[in-house]
């Protein structure tokens, strides 16, 4: 049966100080990098947007159909996540068409794919700029790098009522929609207009602006809060039992020898990486 001595119990102790930190620092990036993901220009309302999908109907060109074809179809949206329950892969717009061809036949195709924060941070005025990642778009034979963008402009009227299940672009919205091709540089890109009350920039009092801490936000007050009570109160303690220098870090050992653990894992991890040549020949 293994015996544990102290040393090793002392080895046990720095590495569970080292994987809960680690465990904690991830955990705070992860939670920051969520309050920066879609979150749109500042002044302006992307909530209702990044909220389940939007759909709109189309005719002929407004499908993305060759000309002279008598098309109708439905676009789905969707600003900040995958649909692909209608789309496979990771698109985040879709076009679903009826008579695609001229020959009474379905296409169900993408548009553009998810981009973890497609609105332009450099709005100005009233308007609202969202760009998809581009996607293969193939029409006449020819293939092409197509982007889709939709541009919103402010209209206080314009409503967009979101809705988990999915929701209809209002009509006041005036959308209207655009496909543009260069033979030249074999790219496209499908323009979509429509107004949004939340377009219009929000000027709002310094007095009235929301105080709510965000996660990232509460996440990086406990920890500094944490550190400074685990070195005030570690500090008093070594104090009270007579230490001095250095050893009035808590947990001073640890730290000292963190720069040697963080070396020892990474060597560790590469040399995982590396077969041992062997000093026998192969039989």
């Amino acid at each position: 049966m293994p015996r544990f001595n102290m040393k090793s119990l002392g080895f046990i102790s720095k590495y569970t100080h080292w994987t809960f930190l680690y465990c904690f620092l991830v955990n705070l990036s992860a939670a920051i990098g969520a309050d920066l993901t879609c979150s749109g220009p500042l002044g302006y309302n992307v909530t209702p947007l990044s909220t389940g999908t939007w759909t709109y109907a189309g005719v002929n060109q407004s499908c993305l159909a060759g000309p002279n074809i008598n098309v109708t179809c439905k676009i789905t949206l969707s600003f900040c996540n995958k649909i692909p329950t209608i789309c496979s892969g990771s698109s985040s717009a879709c076009v679903q068409a009826s008579n695609f061809t001229g020959k009474n036949d379905t296409a169900v195709f993408s548009i553009g794919n998810y981009t973890q924060d497609p609105f332009s941070h450099a709005a100005k005025g009233d308007k609202i700029v969202a760009t998809l990642d581009s996607v293969s778009y193939t029409t006449s034979n020819i293939t092409y790098n197509l982007t889709t963008v939709v541009e919103l402009t402010c209209n206080l009227q314009a409503v967009w009522k979101p809705n988990a299940a999915g929701a209809t672009i209002p009509k006041i919205a005036n959308l209207m929609s655009n496909l543009s091709c260069s033979n030249t540089t074999l790219k496209c890109q499908y323009k979509i207009s429509a107004e949004y009350d939340g377009a219009c920039i929000n000027l709002v009092p310094p007095a009235t602006f929301d105080t709510s801490l965000s996660a990232g936000t509460v996440l990086i007050i406990i920890f500094f809060v944490s550190i400074s009570i685990y070195c005030i109160f570690g500090c008093a303690c070594n104090f009270t039992r007579g230490h001095k220098g250095q050893d009035l870090i808590p947990h001073s050992a640890f730290w000292i020898d963190l720069p040697v653990l963080i070396a020892d894992g990474m060597i560790f991890t590469f040399s995982c990486c590396r077969q041992e040549s062997s000093a026998y020949d192969s039989i």
